[in-house]
């Protein structure tokens, strides 16, 4: 079945290199083409056979200049993967560097920003503890933290679905809160361990920021 596909893209295009990345499933295929006949970044997800593919097709250029402005879809992609075909090693030569790639560090203000951001959204939402929408806000507060924490510490945000995965390859304190934090169904400890959790990811950074003196003041 993968056999027949790589022969049908090897027939269209002049590849230079396939990839299989993502859960390396049989039957669920995430596979990154290669060849300078693309001329801009093109994806392709179908179902054929009973197996799903999602193909992205990218040209060598458009890979040097992913890695050069550090993508982070790229980034996140291409950290691990099997090789399907290679014509040469142009390709794998390139992405040797990327797990060597860090986002931007964050300067002071933005750091005294989410600091001080993370605590006003908190305190917003101890004040409505008890309406219909805290175990929303409760959630989303949770997947700003995780956000932030990957920020925080120059990683790149991977999609929602492998956030918390991605910590638990790091941090397996924070990893055991999080999924704490999922399991819990009774929103006032639930709260709780959202709040060990925001006082865990900023208390490297100066824990959280109560006041904000008068200044300037980034537009997030």
């Amino acid at each position: 079945m993968i056999n027949e596909k790589l022969k049908m893209i090897k027939s269209i295009y002049h590849v230079n290199c396939i990839l299989q990345v993502g859960s390396f499933s049989d039957n669920d295929l995430d596979l990154f083409v290669f060849s300078d006949d693309i001329k801009e970044y093109t994806r392709e997800v179908i179902k054929e056979n009973d197996c799903h593919y999602d193909i992205s097709y990218i040209s060598i250029p458009i890979l040097k200049q992913g890695i050069k402005e550090k993508w982070p879809f790229l980034v996140n992609s291409l950290k691990s993967y099997q090789v399907l075909y290679h014509k040469d090693n142009q390709v794998l030569d390139l992405l040797k560097v990327i797990n060597c790639l860090k986002p931007e560090k964050l300067n002071q203000e933005d750091i005294n920003y989410y600091r001080f951001f993370i605590n006003e959204e908190l305190e917003a939402l101890n004040r409505r503890l008890m309406q219909p929408e805290s175990c929303f806000l409760c959630y989303s507060l949770f997947n700003e933290t995780l956000i932030i924490f990957y920020k925080l510490n120059q990683l790149f945000i991977p999609k929602a679905k492998k956030i918390i995965a991605g910590i638990s390859k790091i941090d397996d304190k924070l990893a055991e809160m999080c999924y704490d934090f999922i399991l819990e169904n009774i929103i006032e400890r639930k709260m709780a361990i959202l709040n060990q959790i925001i006082d865990y990811v900023f208390k490297p950074f100066g824990g959280r920021l109560t006041e904000w003196k008068k200044g300037k003041f980034p537009l997030k």
